[in-house]
């Protein structure tokens, strides 16, 4: 007998592979052999019974297979804007380039296993015509790169191959240039496999998971599955951001979190006075890593350093809150969802759950409060290490610091290190452990000033 919660028949001779399939799933969620090759594909599906038990019963994840495909189908907890698709050149997704990969799925699920990029294209036209919006004219040039992009995130996780032609030829003149595509129809499917019924959604709100069920047991499971999903999709999980039930779990059963966790994911679980950290030891469970290379990312560490640096003394204001900030982002999409979309309404229990929720967090959220860093502090600060350190940075930034500061300071909200505000941001906790950094600068080491 085991005492593990997770993984309890797997042998420890047998642990290291089964972790490094549950960081695949977790890291890119879709695993095909186009895009990771046979090899990775088999070692999930080789444990694909044990992984759907174990995911489901941590994270409450499913794990679907197809032929040529694994897919983990996740939930979210919080809506927020650092978990969005990104460009082949690393630029965040607009409405009109989700709007065209919906549009050429739904295109594509209706094909064979083989389509002309032109093909393509009209099918997609079409589909968006009797939706009124976006309109996609390949005539426009804005709109044949945003199709490209949702065609190259299609490419990337092995939906899409070209066979023939390229679809930068016709990007570049539709009148002659022309791409053949593959479709992997079993990745076609599990791409498009939505968790609920979309029609039945009344918000955007509807998405994300539920709240809490009734019952002492079904609660504290509930709550540690919502714990550990929060810590395997955020860098950091602050304690002032949960609800009272989360918060009492997190401090008082935070050795069986990390037990858990560990057994899972091969991670280790950092316990601070703020919140907890599940450290990814292997650099394997994300594609995202902090620091990193290029310029924006170690302008971010260097603006980081001088934050850290420079909080004493300084105004401070009200962080706001993650629940706060969840329910303005799904305000948002409401308010960008089509007049005329006709959505059945949810039972009328359900409306005012999350209002009552979001209304508890966000009064604790209240007593948070950090110091205050306005935008011309930061851009002044990355001036200063444009200055210093410009010929080591791209040349597009160092023509345009406010450009560059705004990048920078997205990048450490990715990583739950500053919530930003209007006219300025506040650091977060975990900032400070980059207080002190080195920089390395033409192979010399010397502390950033």
């Amino acid at each position: 007998m085991t005492d593990h919660r997770f993984a309890p028949d797997i042998p420890d001779s047998e642990l290291a592979p089964y972790q490094r399939a549950i960081r695949l799933l977790l890291r890119d969620s879709i695993i095909t052999t186009r895009q990771h090759g046979a090899e990775e594909l088999d070692l999930v599906r080789r444990w694909a019974p044990q992984l759907s038990r174990d995911l489901f019963g941590a994270l409450g994840y499913r794990v679907e297979q197809a032929q040529t495909a694994v897919r983990l189908i996740r939930g979210q907890d919080w809506c927020d804007s650092t978990h969005g698709l990104e460009t082949g050149s690393g630029k965040p997704f607009d409405r009109r380039r989700y709007a065209y990969l919906c549009l050429a799925l739904a295109a594509l699920g209706r094909s064979g296993n083989q389509i002309t990029l032109t093909e393509l294209v009209q099918r997609t036209a079409t589909l968006a015509t009797e939706n009124e919006e976006p309109r996609l004219d390949a005539d426009d040039y804005r709109h044949r790169v945003a199709f490209a992009d949702a065609l190259g995130y299609l490419e990337r996780i092995g939906v899409l191959a070209v066979a023939d032609g390229s679809t930068v030829s016709w990007q570049r003149d539709p009148g002659i240039g022309e791409a053949l595509y593959d479709i992997d129809r079993d990745v076609c499917h599990l791409v498009f496999s939505p968790q609920r019924i979309v029609q039945r959604l009344r918000s955007a709100g509807g998405l994300f998971e539920e709240e809490l069920p009734v019952g002492r047991d079904a609660r504290r499971v509930a709550t540690r599955q919502r714990l550990m999903r929060l810590l395997v999709e955020h860098p950091v999980v602050y304690y002032d951001d949960l609800d009272d039930t989360g918060r009492k779990y997190a401090q008082n059963e935070s050795r069986e979190l990390a037990a858990d966790l560990a057994r899972l994911t091969g991670g280790q679980l950092e316990r601070r006075a703020e919140g907890l950290s599940l450290v990814d030891t292997t650099g394997t469970l994300s594609d995202r890593r902090f620091p990193g290379t290029g310029t924006v990312p170690q302008v971010a560490l260097l603006l980081a350093e001088r934050i850290a640096g420079s909080l004493e003394g300084r105004p401070d204001a009200r962080k706001p809150g993650a629940a706060e900030l969840h329910h303005d982002a799904i305000a948002r999409l409401d308010r960008a969802m089509p007049a005329r979309l006709d959505i059945e309404p949810p039972p009328a229990e359900q409306v005012g759950d999350a209002d009552t929720t979001a209304e508890v967090e966000t009064d604790r959220a209240a007593t948070a409060r950090y110091p205050f860093l306005d935008d011309a502090w930061i851009e002044a600060a990355v001036t200063g290490i444009i200055n210093r350190h410009g010929r080591t940075l791209a040349a597009e930034f160092r023509a345009d610091p406010e450009r560059l500061a705004r990048e920078a300071i997205r990048a450490l909200e990715e990583f739950d290190l500053v919530r930003t505000l209007p006219g300025g941001c506040v650091p977060l906790p975990a900032l400070a452990r980059y207080r002190r950094v080195l920089v390395h600068t033409e192979g010399q080491a010397k502390p950033s000033e």
